[in-house]
């Protein structure tokens, strides 16, 4: 009798599948059952699995002796199994690779379980946010990442080092990101100044110059066009106006980061102070208590000198809880056209038909929370690049 036949009859699996269970160890079930179903799907086990699997048989003996109504001791002592042993593959490989039904190009990062290695896939992927995809494609046994620059340049630096070969695609991709980031200053585009005006250098050749030579404007301006880079010189200039230090995390965010501000001590007219220069602002408020999210809003806004002619409301309540959120938008003045001069635009629930059709481009997100939201708006979220996510505090109350 083969060690698999008794791995099998310890899991009632396969020709055992209508025996009676043999009792076993909470610790024990879920790595007889692996072992076991590996062997139905006639996949031999590797060194170390032919070890533990004869461990396992030899201290269910007894079990095993009393259900076969045979003696295994003999199979235990000169273990034979039936399928031969698998040699688990070592290499360690770096590969673009191109799939044939989507044409769309990933890297492939082949090696051997290595737990360190993993764990810092696990947090590169965390800090990339959700527009970066890395996943265990588990029918190339690989991990995948999407051919992106900063996967590229993070697999460089990160593996390469570590014994791993990678294909010649990979390489003069990781080369060109190298020769790049030696001259940043050819390549990437920023915000530099030149004869005294402040410009924007490396760009496409359809995104305009500044429209405004104040520092800060121009710093978001240069942001909506995912320009978050600045010249030494730009940075002197910051440090001398003292410009809050939460609005420069901000105008730094690249991509899908998160705005990771400070929790306890950020209060909600510290983000509007934020995003003032980044408008047009879409405000998502969530569902339950749109009136008192929404009143602080208009507060916080008129203090700040915006007007409720640069805001409208796109939604409106039902029942007799919504007639004072009703009346609220409508002594408000909160009922305005969507135009491209509404500076705060705000929803709840769902992105109104109106607000797609109008095409307008926001340059940033404020949400108060989407409970309840309909799937269109939890996928405009996820998918924009910038989104503020900010829960109102009793202390922001207080402050008014």
């Amino acid at each position: 009798m083969y060690i698999e036949d008794l791995i099998n009859r310890l899991n009632s699996d396969g020709n055992y599948m209508f025996h009676p269970l043999i009792q076993l160890f909470i610790h024990d079930r879920a790595i007889i059952s692996s072992l076991s179903t590996q062997t139905l799907i006639g996949s031999g086990f590797t060194e170390k699995q032919c070890a533990l699997a004869i461990k396992l048989v030899k201290k269910y003996s007894n079990q095993l002796q009393s259900a076969l109504q045979i003696d295994v001791k003999p199979f235990i002592d000169n273990p034979q199994f039936k399928l031969p042993t698998r040699t688990i593959n070592k290499t360690k490989s770096i590969n673009i690779y191109k799939n044939i039904d989507s044409n769309k190009k990933t890297i492939l990062v082949n090696f051997p379980f290595d737990e360190a290695i993993i764990s810092s896939i696990k947090k590169f992927r965390q800090i990339s946010g959700n527009a970066t995809k890395i996943n265990w494609n588990s029918e190339k046994k690989s991990w995948e990442f999407d051919l992106r620059e900063e996967c590229v340049d993070w697999i460089g630096q990160n593996l390469l080092s570590l014994g791993f070969s990678a294909d010649d695609s990979f390489l003069q991709a990781y080369e060109q990101i190298d020769n790049i980031k030696s001259q940043v200053e050819n390549y990437v585009p920023m915000v530099e100044i030149h004869n005294n005006h402040y410009i924007f250098k490396n760009i496409h050749k359809n995104i305009p110059q500044p429209s405004t030579q104040d520092l800060l404007p121009v710093l978001f301006e240069a942001k909506k066009y995912g320009i978050t880079v600045w010249s030494d010189e730009i940075e002197e200039k910051i440090q001398a106006t003292e410009i809050n230090p939460l609005v420069i995390q901000f105008l730094k965010l690249q991509g899908s980061q998160n705005f990771d501000y400070p929790k306890h001590s950020t209060s909600i007219f510290d983000i509007f102070n934020v995003i003032r220069d980044s408008l047009p602002c879409l405000v998502v408020i969530p569902g339950g208590s749109e009136l008192r999210h929404l009143e602080i809003c208009v507060k916080i806004l008129q203090k700040m000198q915006f007007s409720t002619e640069d805001m409208t409301v796109l939604f409106r309540l039902n029942g007799e809880n919504g007639k004072n959120f009703n009346n609220f938008v409508k002594e408000q003045k909160l009922n305005n056209i969507i135009s491209d001069n509404l500076k705060f635009v705000f929803v709840s629930g769902k992105v109104p038909k109106p607000l797609i059709d109008s095409k307008i481009r926001f340059s940033c997100v404020l949400n108060l929370g989407i409970s309840g939201v309909h799937y269109t708006l939890s996928n405009y979220l996820k998918n924009h690049q910038f989104v503020i996510n900010y829960s109102l505090k009793e202390q922001d109350f207080v402050n008014l």
